[in-house]
């Protein structure tokens, strides 16, 4: 207590100073309406900026729950699609989805790790055995195609990336509906290639390609690419083509691992058919 009338003692003629300064800007902006209004501007605009501020600096440290959000929300899409539905047996498609059968599930998953600049490249996800992942299921991203799960543990899986010299993704050139198979050139992690597409389709840059019905691991559908460029084989009757890949890859954050309800049945059909 003596502090406290010490200190309004030494300071007394300041104290009194601001206070009638105080005073006299609340009659000034009281009293005149000009200056009332040019004061609440300002302060709208001090607090607006500042209110913008935290703003910014509150989306960028959400920014990763904001991206696990939407890739929850992608999933959920994804398996409300009709292209993961198939029609049950016996019945024919209508309108009602009662009339489908789930062909496809898809979860989300974070990439921890990813190579691009090797020769045969993987990545590293966060959901194993314990979410459901298995072996030989597909990745995707909103982008498109990442790669096949390889190996798995309780809580994490291993995924050979298109960017890998065994991969061999069944794909489609979607206008024509002619088939091919993609590989990777080996070259960077932009660009991959198929090989023996038939001259005698009219090829122009752009041109979209999907996965194709023949695979048992990726949907139908799923963008791969466009066409960069087609060269004609010397002596032969078809072209060399170079996709570019629509993934970017060194960006790649969360994605879908894909699994297919009907693929042992599908796979297991085909492997005895082999035997005959």
């Amino acid at each position: 207590m003596r502090n406290l009338i010490l200190f309004l003692t030494r300071n007394y003629y300041l104290l009194l100073f601001l206070s009638l300064e105080t005073f006299a800007i609340f009659l000034v902006v009281r009293n005149n309406h000009f200056q009332r209004s040019h004061f609440l501007n300002s302060s709208n605009a001090i607090s607006g900026n500042i209110y913008e501020t935290y703003s910014d600096i509150t989306d960028y440290f959400s920014l990763k729950e904001t991206n696990k959000k939407l890739a929850d929300e992608n999933v959920l899409l994804r398996n409300q699609l009709r292209q993961s539905y198939s029609p049950k047996s016996g019945l024919q498609v209508t309108v009602k989805d009662s009339a489908l059968k789930q062909s496809y599930i898809y979860l989300t998953a974070k990439v921890v790790n990813n190579s691009t600049n090797r020769r045969n490249n993987y990545l590293t996800l966060n959901a194993g055995s314990n979410q459901g992942v298995k072996n030989e299921m597909a990745v995707i991203s909103s982008e498109g195609i990442v790669g096949i799960v390889r190996d798995v543990s309780g809580n994490f899986c291993s995924v050979m990336s298109v960017l890998h010299e065994s991969m061999r993704v069944p794909v489609t050139i979607q206008k024509f509906g002619e088939n091919s198979i993609l590989t990777w050139n080996g070259e960077d992690e932009w660009h991959a290639k198929m090989d023996r597409v038939p001259s005698h389709l009219h090829l122009k840059k752009g041109d979209v390609i999907v996965t194709s019905s023949y695979s048992s691991i990726f949907p139908e559908g799923i963008m791969v690419g466009t066409i960069e460029n087609f060269k004609k084989i010397a002596g032969n009757t078809f072209y060399n083509v170079t996709v570019k890949l629509s993934t970017n890859f060194n960006r790649l954050s969360y994605v879908n691992v894909v699994n297919n309800l009907k693929k042992e049945e599908q796979t297991g059909l085909e492997k005895a058919k082999q035997h005959d």
